[in-house]
């Protein structure tokens, strides 16, 4: 999660398509929590997502990918951090819904309920650092595979899906944007108004020294220009909308890495 709107979020710069928007916040669940927000799909989110719940921003980031339209998924546990009632509706509308039919979707996850539709499942076992695979195949053949029975009956090795008031509510700050008078992302704080005096800048420039001043400046501007490059060159690359290949695409990526950090 990236500070700017929610909208802006969701549609990491692809362009927006009034209907297909609609019908993936509503599939990954997000129409409620919208329209709880002061400002609706237009409130300020601020980076990592600190002022929503764990939950939302994983609905969000799922909503962000399903909204790309891409040809493959790759999802890595979504429902950790979301209530089942929610994931239940997700499951039904998203993954298996209209938006997602013909993708490939790799799906991994400890919510085993979650599989038994799945074409093809791959049981994995962690030992030293390393993951085997113990067996593969479609839910039929593995369910009955001892390793599997045991994960679906140890409830303490298999994390559930957390309650709607642990993650939903009690997870979300104090500065939420469900909560905030406006949609903004931060406490507010006391300030004076009108013109600032010549006086206050010549004191800071003196207090910071000139030149190591205007070094500061043009960092800050220039990690901004970088970070929004590095932005941009990720949905062109999502999109591949230069049809160009993958190291070209890594090469920029770098590139503009370097300058970045």
């Amino acid at each position: 999660i990236f500070k700017g709107t929610v909208r802006e979020n969701i549609l990491f710069y692809s362009d927006y398509d009034e209907m297909r928007y609609q019908e993936v916040i509503s599939a990954c669940s997000l129409k409620d929590d919208i329209q709880r927000m002061n400002n609706r799909d237009l409130t300020e989110l601020s980076d990592n997502g600190a002022n929503i719940s764990r939950g939302q921003a994983a609905r969000i980031s799922l909503a962000r990918a399903v909204y790309r339209d891409a040809d493959i998924y790759l999802l890595d546990d979504i429902f950790a951090m979301i209530d089942s009632n929610t994931s239940q509706h997700i499951w039904a509308s998203c993954i298996q819904g209209p938006l997602m039919q013909g993708k490939t979707i790799l799906f991994a996850t400890l919510q085993l309920h979650c599989i038994e539709k799945a074409e093809r499942i791959v049981l994995l076992e962690e030992t030293d650092g390393f993951s085997s695979i113990i067996m593969q195949g479609p839910y039929e053949e593995v369910k009955g595979n001892e390793f599997f029975i045991h994960l679906d009956h140890n409830e303490e090795f298999l994390p559930k899906a957390a309650p709607l008031d642990t993650l939903e509510n009690n997870a979300v700050p104090k500065f939420s944007v469900l909560e905030s008078p406006m949609h903004q992302v931060s406490d507010s704080e006391d300030r004076e108004t009108g013109a600032v005096k010549l006086s206050v800048v010549f004191s800071y420039l003196k207090a910071a020294h000139l030149v190591l001043f205007s070094c500061a400046i043009t960092t800050l501007i220039s990690q901004q220009i970088f970070d929004n490059l590095l932005r941009y060159w990720l949905a062109a690359w999502a999109s591949d909308s230069a049809s160009a290949t993958v190291l070209f695409y890594i090469s920029i990526y770098s590139f503009l890495s370097f300058f970045f950090f």
